[in-house]
């Protein structure tokens, strides 16, 4: 294995979310969905977003178990059949919060998968269950194009976010609504008491992150959300990869 990128949890950047959208226009043959399902929004300073048009046809995020080895991982991706081969060092990430190096024990291992052929959405979610009935499994995420001038700037969609409290001293709410939803609360920034990393897995009650990004950000308990998206961004034979909203 020759190089193995540390993802890393970037600053807040909404701004950066008017210039993909501004930009941005109904893709052709490789992205692009006709269902505005609970999936395909997220908000941008408060309003509704569609991100259905955004989908990406052929590309998904599995996120495994912190404990499953590398070449199970990749031994089990090739036996689905469904997807071109794996390369470790252009498609297997370990994730890790800058803003906490603490919480690198809760992030497990990622894959970004490439299918053979264009997928519709209706094909693309049932690939995402049968992929999720895996032990090693944890999360399937989706993949966005914003902007297709630039269809090299994919992001993927991972199973964590981040939520703004009212109050770093009151967190009654917090904890209640990652009860009530079975997600996790992981910690808070470091430099940044107010803001929170939440995680979820399959066995959440909303199993997609930007849904269930929406569902805290709809119950009015929380200041904003910053979604989970891992930028991928080819650079010279290698890869640069965070989370940030794009």
């Amino acid at each position: 294995m020759k190089n193995i990128n540390m993802i890393k949890v970037s600053a807040i950047v909404l701004m950066m979310l008017s210039t993909f959208f501004s930009c941005s226009k109904k893709g052709e043959s490789t992205f692009g969905c006709d269902s505005e399902g609970e999936l395909y929004y997220c908000y941008y300073l408060h309003e509704k977003v569609l991100l259905h048009e955004h989908v990406v046809n052929d590309w998904l995020l599995i996120a495994f178990e912190r404990e499953a080895p590398i070449d199970e991982i990749v031994k089990y991706i090739n036996q689905t059949g469904l997807f071109k081969p794996v390369d470790v060092d252009q498609h297997y990430f370990r994730y890790r919060a800058c803003a906490n190096d603490e919480l690198e024990e809760y992030f497990g291992s990622y894959v970004r998968v490439n299918t053979k052929t264009n997928k519709t959405c209706a094909q693309l979610k049932e690939i995402m269950r049968k992929l999720e009935e895996s032990p090693m499994v944890t999360y399937v995420g989706h993949g966005y194009i914003f902007n297709d001038n630039y269809p090299s700037d994919m992001w993927l969609n991972a199973n964590i976010f981040v939520v703004e409290v009212k109050d770093e001293n009151d967190l009654s709410d917090l904890y209640a609504v990652a009860q009530e939803t079975n997600s996790f609360v992981m910690g808070a920034f470091t430099v940044s008491p107010k803001w929170f990393y939440v995680r979820i897995d399959k066995y959440s009650t909303i199993g997609n992150s930007t849904a269930m990004a929406n569902y805290f950000q709809e119950t009015g308990n929380f200041v904003v959300v910053d979604y989970g998206f891992f930028s991928i961004l080819p650079v010279a034979g290698s890869v640069i990869d965070q989370i940030s909203t794009p």
